[in-house]
């Protein structure tokens, strides 16, 4: 079965406190490449009590 690429950007990204340290965002990003996909994960700093505030700002 051959994988067929899309011709848009899919938007990721992993929310926390603290986040500098999380792997995810170059882990999927190398992953899709692999199977020529395009995509933008993004790390996005959130509050502890911000996390609902964050992911709207994401959308």
């Amino acid at each position: 079965m051959k994988h067929r690429a899309r011709a848009f950007t899919m938007r990721y990204a992993v929310i926390g406190t603290p986040i500098e340290h999380s792997q995810s965002p170059w882990i999927h990003r190398c992953f899709a490449a692999q199977l020529g996909e395009h995509i933008d994960y993004a790390p996005l700093q959130a509050p502890l009590d911000g996390f609902a505030a964050c992911a709207r700002r994401a959308d």
